[in-house]
């Protein structure tokens, strides 16, 4: 059996201070990957920031912020759009939580357009795969046009 290091058993009586900590640390985690998976793509696809941000239709600090995770309440949207820009695909997962003592409410959520499982929610759903598939095409154009 692996000791653990110091480190390791700091972390562990972090966690047992304060049981939200693992779950904090767990968010950020996910989000840095998120931010390195969008860096790794651009990079594999040899576009640069600013070439993007004008696939897209945004600006260069838009696009820099949001891969230094320094952009706040990004839209799924915006992600996907930047992955299609890429011709890359965006693959979201929704995994079930540790069950908990505590019941959180959240209304705002479950009445939103983008949850709902309406034929209208459905249609926007829609509209954005296929304004998404346009900016996949504009991708390649250009990097046709680039070679």
């Amino acid at each position: 059996m692996v000791k653990k290091s110091e480190l390791r058993e700091w972390i562990d009586q972090q966690y047992v201070k304060d049981p939200d900590l693992r779950r904090r640390v767990e968010e950020l985690v996910a989000q840095m990957e998120i931010e390195q998976g969008l860096i790794a793509l651009r990079e594999q696809r040899g576009v640069s920031q600013n070439a993007l941000a004008k696939l897209i239709g945004v600006s260069q600090p838009a696009i820099a912020k949001l891969e230094s995770g320094k952009a706040k309440n990004i839209e799924l949207k915006t992600i996907a759009r930047y992955v299609a820009a890429l011709g890359g695909r965006l693959n979201i997962r929704i995994l079930e939580d540790k069950p908990t003592s505590k019941v959180v409410s959240l209304p705002s959520i479950a009445t939103s357009k983008s949850v709902t499982g309406s034929a209208f929610g459905y249609a926007i759903a829609k509209k954005k795969m296929a304004r998404a598939a346009r900016s996949t095409k504009l991708y390649a154009r250009a990097k046709s046009k680039k070679r």
